[in-house]
């Protein structure tokens, strides 16, 4: 017997290949050479499962982005490259939280509502970067627009070494 996660994950296919399909692929994206433009090397970027995203510990200072998807659009293809590559193209991004196309509950709820929630990515920037927007970002003033906060992905960036030298 099908249980309705698994009808709605069936009917969601069905609809994206009837659609043209549910992928937003990075290597698409338009150059950037916007006034932070630099070439660097790739960060480390380390993925971090979050059971609940605490509000009161992220960053004040700096500029929050969400990433615009389109109406049809449930995943970005290989997006710890994406959030590198952007990193290495001169855009200062200290932290990304993803939660994909899935209800929404704690991680020890025994029931979650019927509904299925879109994907969210938000990224944080040491600063504002007015070329996010060449990238699918929209500048949001916080990470409120999660609609999700439980079992979120973390995508920590961890500069590479040549890229800020030590003393």
């Amino acid at each position: 017997m099908l249980n309705s996660w698994q009808v709605v994950s069936g009917i969601a296919l069905i609809a994206c290949a009837g659609f043209g399909g549910c992928s937003f692929t990075y290597r698409d994206s338009p150059p950037y050479d916007g006034p932070n433009s630099r070439s660097r090397p790739e960060p480390r970027v380390e993925l971090i499962w979050i059971p609940m995203l605490d509000t009161e510990s992220l960053p004040g200072s700096g500029a929050y982005y969400d990433f615009v998807f389109e109406p049809n659009q449930f995943e970005i293809v290989n997006l710890k490259g994406m959030i590198a590559d952007m990193y290495a193209r001169g855009f200062d991004i200290t932290d990304a939280w993803y939660h994909g196309p899935s209800h929404c509950a704690p991680p020890d709820a025994e029931f979650t509502t019927g509904t299925i929630y879109h994907p969210t990515l938000v990224v944080h920037l040491s600063h504002p970067d007015d070329g996010m927007a060449r990238f699918h970002f929209r500048r949001i003033n916080s990470p409120s627009s999660l609609l999700c906060p439980y079992s979120l992905t973390l995508y920590a960036i961890t500069p590479d070494s040549t890229d800020h030298p030590g003393p």
